[in-house]
């Protein structure tokens, strides 16, 4: 009886073994039932055993969503280009400083922070009051921004193909601003007559700005970027002047308001430091 049943299970396994079958997912949602040979970092290499001279076809590995082995083990893919692991060694912070904000009365510091490969975020703090303004008397007060950044992906995708940084390259940023400040005006500007007026401004606004970001040996970086969107500006003065905000032509430190309403605009370059 052993004699039997020894051969028998044995062919059982055998065949068992050689029927067991791996199932891949596509992203597109095709399903297909195969026997993997090989998974490699660019291709996933199947078989159809239950077909006569059934060829290893390759298919790339970002195609797929995840892979179940027949032993019930899942393998989840992640394509190359949004990796995490692939970027690892990068730094993933940064701190700029807006270039151009000394000249025009302020100092603005930005904070950036990488989410994942594509996304990050930023906030920043724009001090009014320290420059070079030379009619300016006193100005003073704080405007805090916070904006989600999305990195633009290539149009066409090539196997192995990645970010050069993960916080280089074109994006869109959705940006919004809300502070308060106030100027007061010196006795060297000759269209004011009481040097005591003090004009007060609390300002909110949210604009969708497109830029460009380098970086440089993963230490420096320089950020350019424009935007329009909305601002909307409170003002008071113990000035006797009457005061129409629909008219009001003012830079605001983080943005300017054109004359349309609401309408406004952003823009600025900046310098920083990767950490």
């Amino acid at each position: 009886m052993k004699r039997i049943l020894l051969p028998l299970i044995i062919t059982m396994f055998c065949f068992m073994n050689v029927s067991a079958q791996d199932t891949l997912f596509k992203r597109n949602g095709q399903i297909i039932v195969a026997k993997v040979v090989e998974v490699s970092p660019d291709l996933v290499k199947y078989t159809f055993p239950d077909k006569k001279d059934s060829l290893v076809i390759g298919m790339d590995r970002d195609d797929l969503k995840k892979i179940v082995f027949a032993s019930g083990m899942v393998q989840w893919i992640v394509p190359e280009l949004t990796n995490p692991e692939n970027y690892t060694d990068q730094k993933k912070k940064d701190l700029k400083f807006d270039f151009l904000s000394p000249i025009l009365n302020h100092l603005t510091l930005t904070y950036e922070k990488s989410v994942k490969p594509g996304l990050s975020w930023e906030s920043s703090m724009t001090w009014v009051g320290p420059g070079f303004s030379k009619d300016l008397e006193k100005a003073g007060g704080i405007i805090i921004g916070a904006g989600v950044k999305f990195i633009k992906t290539p149009d066409y995708y090539q196997r192995g193909m990645r970010y050069s940084h993960i916080l280089k390259g074109s994006y869109l940023r959705l940006q919004g601003y809300l502070g308060y400040y106030e100027e007061s005006w010196g006795n060297n500007t000759p269209w004011i007559y009481n040097s005591n007026i003090v004009n007060q401004y609390t300002v909110f606004a949210i604009h969708t700005q497109f830029g460009r970001q380098w970086v440089v040996n993963d230490s420096f970086l320089f950020d350019i970027f424009a935007g329009l969107g909305y601002g909307i500006v409170s003002h008071t003065s113990n000035s006797p002047y009457n005061y129409d905000s629909n008219n009001d032509l003012g830079y605001h430190y983080t943005f300017v308001g054109i004359g349309l309403g609401p309408l406004s605009i952003s823009g600025g370059l900046r310098i920083g430091f990767l950490f």
